[in-house]
């Protein structure tokens, strides 16, 4: 082989070399390639399903939020309508009080009498001063509830009564003594118990 064909010989193995190694690098460089989209498209669907997974969790919480804004509202409209229910109750009640006392019931003088004598010796007997509706003072025996109020207390009691002005009491009375008082009024006795009423009515009204 002379130095021409040598050299050509060398040439092409040398060619042919450099094309092996290059179909060499391009096949690891197109595997690398596959590879790393392969990585990414992994990692995009990895993404993909934690965001979905976070758009639930959101959508799960506001649904929740509103549901509990919804039950908060519904509860509030309730109570509302319980509330507005009771109102009607304690002024009927009222209401019937006071029409035992327009037709000067048996039982509103009873209801009256005890009322003042409760005072009365709440207040440890004495001097008092009985406060009533002006229609009421007729309902009442003096002597008799003195003579009450002293057995009961034990302190000689004397009664001075005063009519109320206009509709300021409409039924029951107030008790005073000195600069002390006793509130025994229908509408004041309501107003403290009112309370106890308001529970007892919800028990028979709404109790399951």
């Amino acid at each position: 082989m002379n130095t021409v064909t040598e050299t050509k010989y060398f040439e092409t193995e040398i060619i042919q070399e450099a094309k092996n190694q290059a179909k060499d690098i391009i096949q690891e460089a197109e595997d690398e390639a596959a590879k790393i989209l392969d990585q990414a498209q992994n990692e995009n669907a990895r993404i993909t399903r934690e965001r979905l997974v976070e758009i639930v969790k959101a959508e799960e919480q506001k649904a929740q939020h509103e549901l509990s804004r919804l039950r908060l509202k519904n509860k509030i409209e309730f109570m509302n309508v319980k509330e507005s229910l009771l109102e009607h109750i304690f002024m009927e009640s009222l209401e019937r009080i006071e029409g035992f006392q327009d037709q000067k019931a048996e039982i509103y003088r009873t209801s009256l009498t005890n009322k003042i004598i409760q005072g009365g010796v709440s207040l440890s007997g004495g001097e008092l001063i009985i406060e009533l509706a002006a229609d009421d003072v007729s309902l009442i025996d003096i002597s008799q509830l003195e003579s009450k109020i002293t057995k009961k207390s034990g302190a000689k009691t004397t009664i001075k009564v005063t009519p109320a002005e206009a509709d300021t009491i409409k039924g029951g009375a107030i008790i005073r003594k000195g600069s002390l008082s006793v509130n025994n009024t229908h509408e004041s006795i309501f107003n403290r118990r009112k309370e106890i009423i308001r529970n007892r009515v919800h028990e028979i009204l709404y109790s399951e």
